[in-house]
C-alpha cells in the first residue's frame, strides 16, 4: 500500500494545515493574553479603588467601636460582584469582622495572575487620624476573568477548526490541480528510465510544471546525441590510456574491494582483471609480486590511502618469469558527505625502460666525469714533468 505522506498533493495539505495551526493558535494565545492582561488589570484597578475607598470609611468604625456600623457597611461592600470575603482586625491584630469566605492559610498576591486557589488577595491599613486603628483583607474571587478567558478560548478554538477545514479544503483543490500534471510526467520519467526512448509530456500550462515538462522533452531529444557522444569520449580515453600504457583502477572503500581495474593496470602488475579485481590492490597477493626492499613502503601506502592520504610511489615488481619491473603508481581518496572515505582512483604505468634509461644517462655521466678527471691529472702529470725536465737540463 501506498504512503500518502510521499505524495505531494497530501504533503501540501499537511504543510499548509500546519502553518494554519500555527497561525491560528498564535493568534488564539494572543487573543487569549489580551483578555486575562485586560481583565487582570481591571480586577487590580478595581481591587485598588475598593480597598483605598474602604480603609478611609471604616477607621471612623473602629475607633468608636461601632461593630454594627462596620458590619452594615462590609456587608454593602461585599456585594460587589467579584468580592469574595472580608476580614477586619484592629491594631492589636485581634479579628473585628469577618464576612463572605475565606480560604484558610490565604496568602496575599501581588498580581491577579499570582493567585494559586483562584482568589485575588489584597490587604491594607486602616488609618484614623495619625494613626493605623487596623487592617483589612480583601478576596476577589477570580471565576469572572477564568469564565470570560474560557469562553474566549472557546470562540478561538471554534473559529480556529472553522479557517483549518477551509485551508484542507483549498489546499486539496490546489493539490490536485498541481500534482496531476505531476503525476504525468512521473509516469513518463517511469517509462524513461526503464529504456523507452519515445517519451514526451503534454505541456497543459506555462507555470513552473509546463516549464519542466518542457525541459523533460528537450532532455529525452538530446538523450541520444549525448550518449553517443559519452561513447565516443569513452573510446578516446580507451585509446589514449592503451597507448600511454597507463592503467588505471577504482577501488570501493564500502565494500573494500577493487570495483574496476583497466587491463593496462592487470598487465603491469603482471595479473589478469579478474585477478586484480578479486584480490584487490595493496593486498597480500599484491605485495607478493613486490620487490621485498619495497613491500613496506607499498603496503604503508595503501594503508595510508585508506585512511585519507594519497600517495605518488615508484616501486619494483618481480614477474613470475623473474625478470623485474619498475612500476611508477599514483592514488588519490574520494572522501563523502560525512568525511570518511567511499572511493579510491589509482593510474600506474611501467616505467622499467624509463628506469634502465635513467642508469644508462648515469652511467655515461660517470664515465664522463672518470674521463674529465683522468685528463686533468694527465695534465697536471704532465705540467710536474716538463718542470723535472728543465731542473735537469739545468
Amino acid at each position: 500500500m501506498r504512503n500518502p505522506l510521499r505524495s505531494l498533493r497530501y504533503r501540501i495539505v499537511f504543510s499548509i494545515v500546519v502553518i494554519e495551526v500555527v497561525m491560528l493558535f498564535v493568534l488564539v494565545w494572543a487573543n487569549t493574553s489580551g483578555v486575562r492582561q485586560t481583565h487582570a488589570d481591571r480586577l487590580t484597578q478595581s481591587a485598588d479603588l475598593i480597598l483605598d475607598q474602604f480603609t478611609a470609611t471604616v477607621g471612623r468604625f473602629l475607633l468608636e467601636a461601632d461593630y454594627a456600623s462596620l458590619e452594615e457597611y462590609s456587608q454593602s461592600v461585599l456585594n460587589h460582584g467579584e468580592l469574595q470575603y472580608i476580614t477586619i482586625v484592629d491594631s492589636m491584630d485581634q479579628i473585628v469582622l469577618a464576612i463572605g469566605s475565606a480560604s484558610n492559610g490565604r496568602q496575599l498576591d501581588e498580581l491577579p495572575e499570582d493567585s494559586s486557589d483562584g482568589v485575588y488577595d489584597v490587604s491594607g491599613p486602616i488609618p484614623f487620624g495619625d494613626k493605623i486603628r487596623g487592617r483589612v483583607d480583601l478576596g476577589f474571587s477570580l471565576d469572572v476573568m477564568q469564565s470570560t478567558i474560557q469562553d474566549a478560548l472557546r470562540r478561538g478554538a471554534t473559529i480556529a477548526a472553522i479557517a483549518v477545514s477551509l485551508s484542507i479544503v483549498v489546499a486539496l483543490v490546489l493539490g490536485y490541480g498541481l500534482t496531476a500534471n505531476l503525476r504525468i510526467l512521473a509516469n513518463a520519467v517511469e517509462r524513461f528510465r526503464h529504456g523507452q526512448a519515445d517519451v514526451s509530456v503534454p505541456i497543459r500550462s506555462r507555470d513552473e510544471v509546463g516549464q519542466l515538462a518542457s525541459a523533460f522533452n528537450a532532455m529525452v531529444r538530446d538523450r541520444e546525441d549525448a550518449v553517443a557522444a559519452l561513447r565516443q569520449n569513452e573510446e578516446r580515453l580507451r585509446q589514449a590510456t592503451e597507448l600511454a600504457g597507463l592503467g588505471y583502477w577504482i577501488w570501493d572503500a564500502v565494500a573494500d574491494r577493487c570495483v574496476y581495474c583497466s587491463k593496462e593496470y592487470a598487465e603491469a602488475l603482471g595479473m589478469t582483471v579478474e585477478e586484480v579485481a578479486a584480490k584487490g590492490c595493496g593486498s597480500s597477493e599484491h605485495l607478493e609480486i613486490v620487490h621485498p626492499d619495497d613491500r613496506t613502503a607499498v603496503d604503508r601506502a595503501f594503508n595510508a590511502l585508506k585512511s585519507g592520504t594519497g600517495f605518488r610511489l615508484e616501486y619494483r615488481l618481480t614477474a613470475a618469469s623473474g625478470k623485474m619491473r619498475w612500476i611508477e603508481e599514483i592514488a588519490k581518496p574520494v572522501p563523502g558527505e560525512n568525511g570518511s572515505i567511499v572511493q579510491a582512483y589509482g593510474a600506474a604505468h611501467d616505467i622499467t625502460d624509463l628506469k634502465k634509461a635513467e642508469d644508462q644517462l648515469r652511467q655515461a655521466q660517470k664515465m664522463e666525469a672518470v674521463g674529465q678527471l683522468t685528463g686533468g691529472v694527465a695534465h697536471d702529470f704532465n705540467n710536474l714533468l716538463a718542470i723535472s725536465m728543465g731542473s735537469l737540463e739545468l
